[in-house]
This record gives structure tokens, sequence and C-alpha cells, in this order.
């Protein structure tokens, strides 16, 4: 029978799986008698090159019976690198880390956001391990069910992936008045879905009449660009562009630092409230929306924006065993409507700006699937009147993600609001 051995290695902060040195002094405490794991294909990319072994793999490809007497053919072959990271590290830590073996992880875009925290955390005084199989439950839990409510998270370990490239563009479109930016807001909504389609991702921002854009693609260059952008730029020349601009970084660490390490806000006076926006409602409905974007885009007046993220879809919408918003694997946007103000503002002007951040979001939902709508709840509503629905996408994901949390933490000493 084969099994698969977690290695009781002892981490600090960061330490880096697998570690060459951790596993000739694991290979010699065992006389040598450990096997280097190897994908079953590997034979085929072997130098010199096995050919006999490759013409045999390729021929037994098929085969279950020889798959699985492969003694590594029960191990995803995407899973080759992995990082453990400690409570307390931050996402920039992780990125600099992975950096010095041209690797990243999935994370945040600020730098001091708790790695270990969010969506892959939410006690009863017990050490646990918590994935799949073991503890399946809690780990359902922790994986989207609001972070820091179910247990102390010591460590976790991340899927790590080899860098690629990236590219940014910066552009910043100005309307020349209030009916040319209708028309150009239903332009860029279209824009969106063939952004998706290559591969694109990123943040805009709605105003006044502005649009102002940070969009990346990894592995890609400026022909991409151009085919992208050009037919775009040419259908709205009479719009004014601000400062255009394509960067290229050989690596995300070099992104990450250059572009996101320079914003990283805090200390700032905002509220949000935000709907997750379905895939089939910008393709479909693009006109439509464009007209709700155009009612409730910030003004510089009052101190407000509408901030898009290009972030959804893609791969989120595999991912099925968490307990995150199911309302994320149907989505294309995260709308997010920002209120700020200064400080020294009267508690009645402040509860005047949480109405009207409330008003913004009901127009919103009222074409995003109105009572069933969802959103992101870490850039959510915290006055949100349907949060159990709203954060949690159904009200029995809520009631089971309470019946876990009355498991674990029966005398409720972590507590976090809503």
């Amino acid at each position: 029978m084969r099994s698969r051995t977690t290695l009781p290695l002892s981490f600090n902060r960061l330490d880096f799986l697998p570690n060459s040195s951790d596993w000739q002094i694991l290979n010699a405490s065992v006389d040598g008698r450990l096997i280097s794991a190897q994908p079953s294909a590997a034979v085929c990319e072997s130098t010199p090159p096995n050919v006999d072994a490759c013409n045999i793999a390729k021929a037994q490809w098929s085969n279950a019976s020889w798959r699985s007497d492969q003694y590594v053919s029960c191990i995803d072959e995407a899973v080759s690198y992995a990082v453990r990271v400690g409570a307390g590290v931050q996402w920039g830590e992780v990125y600099a880390w992975l950096a010095q073996y041209n690797l990243i992880a999935i994370g945040g875009a600020s730098s001091t956001v708790g790695a270990a925290g969010g969506y892959l955390q939410g006690a009863d005084g017990q050490r646990r391990t918590v994935n799949d199989c073991q503890n399946a439950d809690l780990f359902w839990a922790l994986r989207g069910g609001d972070g820091g409510t179910f247990a102390i998270v010591l460590s976790v370990v991340l899927r790590a992936f080899p860098s690629p490239s990236i590219l940014v563009t910066y552009y910043n479109f100005a309307a020349p008045n209030e009916d040319r930016y209708a028309t150009f807001l239903r332009d860029f909504i279209r824009l969106i879905t063939t952004l998706a389609d290559d591969g694109w991702s990123g943040y805009f921002y709605i105003s006044d009449t502005n649009i102002s854009t940070t969009l990346v693609c990894p592995n890609s260059n400026i022909t991409k660009v151009n085919e992208t952008f050009d037919k775009f730029l040419n259908n709205n020349t009479d719009l004014q562009i601000i400062h255009p601009s394509a960067l290229s970084f050989p690596s995300f660490y070099e992104f990450f630092y250059n572009v996101f390490t320079q914003y990283n806000p805090a200390g700032i006076n905002v509220l949000l409230g935000s709907r997750l926006i379905p895939e089939s409602i910008v393709r479909n409905q693009p006109d439509q929306l464009a007209k709700i974007f155009n009612q409730i885009k910030g003004q510089s007046h009052n101190q407000s924006i509408l901030v898009g993220h290009l972030v959804a879809g893609g791969q989120v919408s595999h991912v099925r065993n968490t307990s995150a918003n199911p309302v994320w694997r149907t989505s294309l946007l995260h709308m997010a409507y920002a209120q700020f103000w200064p400080d020294g503002t009267s508690l009645n002007d402040q509860q005047k700006h949480a109405e009207h951040v409330r008003n913004q979001v009901n127009i919103l939902q009222t074409m995003v699937g109105g009572d069933q709508s969802g959103c992101y709840m870490n850039e959510a509503d915290p006055n949100e009147p349907d949060w159990q629905q709203k954060y949690f996408g159904t009200q029995a994901i809520y009631d089971r993600l309470k019946t876990i949390k009355q498991t674990v933490d029966p005398s409720g000493l972590f507590i976090c609001r809503k």
C-alpha cells in the first residue's frame, strides 16, 4: 500500500518546501532508502533522455494497472512547490521570500495583509491538522467563513507556482461631457469581456467623466497590448487619454514591489458597499450595466469613487469545496462603492454617508440578482441589512458555519462583528 507522508519538520515564520538539505538529512536517517518522487512522464524530459522508459510511459499512459504501479501516480504534478506560512507573516514577506526561488503564491495586493488570515481562516484549545481529510468541516469553514472566528491558525501551507512575467498598462480616459461619457462607458463594459477572454485582470476607477485603469496580463508583451486596445482606442479617438503607459516586469515580485507596494493606504476614513456582478450580465446586458455604473459613479466633489475589480471568474469558478460565497463562482466583476470623509466629520454626517452608500448599493443590486445578490465580505458594507445571505451566499451555508462555530468554539471566545 502506498501512502503520502507528512514530514515532521519544524518551520519558523517562512520555510520553503521542499528543502534539499532537509531531504538529504531525512534520507540519511533511513539509510538512503527514500525515493525522490518524480512525475510519471518525467523520464521523457530527463537529460540525457531515457528513450526506452519514455516509450513505455507513452504506450502505457492510459493503462490503469501500469499507472497504479508507479509510486508517484497519486501525486498531483501541479503541486511541485509549497510554502509554509506562519501566523503574523504578511503577503509582502511571502512574495519576497518566494521571489528567491522565482515562485509566486496567490495572495493579496496590499503588502501588509496577513497571509495566514482572511479567506484562509475564519477552539476548543486543541492543536489540530486541518485539511480535506482531517477535520474537514473546520477546514471548509476556515476557507471562506470569515477570518478570526473559528480558531487560531498557527500556520498554513500554500501552493506555489513558477513566476510569470507581468505586463501592466495604465490608462486614464476623460470624456468631454456627460453624454459622451455615457456612450464611452458602454464601450468600456464591452471591452471588459475582451480583457477577460484574453487573460487580463486588474482595476478600474469610475468617477465624474473619467475612467482610470490599472490592468495586468501575465506572460504578455506590447504586441498583445496593441491587439487588445487598438480597436477600442480607434473607436474613441475623441477622448482625452492622460499618461498612457505599459511596463514589463520579468517576474511577479518585481511587478508587486514596483507597483503595489507603493500603494498601501492606512489611516483613512472610508465606508464601502459592494456587489459581485455575474458574468452573464456583463456579457449579455452591457448597456444596462453601463447605465447603472453611470448612475452610481463616484463624484470628486463628495469624495466618492466606484471601483471595479476584474478579478473574479477564472480559476475561482472551479474551486468548490470552500465556504466562500458561491456567487464568486459565477461573477466576472467585483464592484465597490467607496465613500471617504475627513477627520472631524460629525457623527450625523457620517450617518448620512452610510445611508448614501446603502442607496448606491441598492441601485447596483437592482440588476445583479436583487435579493439573491452577493458581495465580498472584506469590502462590504458593515451595515448590510441582509448580511447572512449577502456575505455567505445562502442561508444554508450560514447555518452550517454557525453549527461548526458552536462545535469548535462553544463558549464564543472568538468574536468578529457579523
